[in-house]
């Protein structure tokens, strides 16, 4: 019997061991009400899918990112676009399994032709594409990033605009 408890602890701690947070937004405003929480940081928000390919290359980029700004004021936000009914099989999965570092969102907001224009009116809606905000200041950019250091020189641009 003791075996059998240890075991099975063993494995719920496992299973339980991958505990970054994923923020769920069912809406754009309840998104955009959350993204910024700090008007004094520079946010780098990459929106991205699981299905994309383009998006999963790039990603890591991101997190290198990440780890270079960690000590600044620079935040990463991956916003997965994937579909609400893709989340426990599709995203948890894929996102446990890479265990990222940069914050986590899953914006389910079916209706895009509603938000895609506020978050910039030249958005065609094809991911993957990024949004830099510092206070006022914002850079869109529809495209995918084939570096570190592509992504790391948007940045460093739109910061000394």
């Amino acid at each position: 019997m003791k075996g059998f408890l240890v075991l099975l602890t063993s494995i719920l701690f496992l299973t339980s061991s991958w505990a970054q947070d994923i923020e769920v937004y069912e809406t754009y405003d309840e998104f955009e009400a959350q993204l910024v929480q700090n008007p004094d940081k520079t946010y780098v928000v990459n929106f991205w899918a699981t299905w994309c390919a383009p998006c999963v290359k790039e990603l890591p980029h991101f997190e290198e990112l990440t780890a270079a700004h960690d000590e600044d004021d620079v935040e990463v936000v991956l916003v997965s676009l994937d579909f609400k009914n893709q989340y426990e099989k599709r995203l948890l999965p894929f996102l446990k399994k890479k265990q990222y570092k940069s914050r986590l969102i899953h914006m389910t907001d079916p209706k895009t032709n509603d938000w895609i224009d506020r978050i910039d009116p030249s958005w065609e809606g094809t991911i993957p594409a990024t949004l830099y905000i510092s206070g006022k200041k914002r850079r869109f950019v529809e495209k995918a990033y084939e570096s570190y250091e592509e992504l790391n020189s948007e940045l460093e641009s739109f910061i000394q605009l």
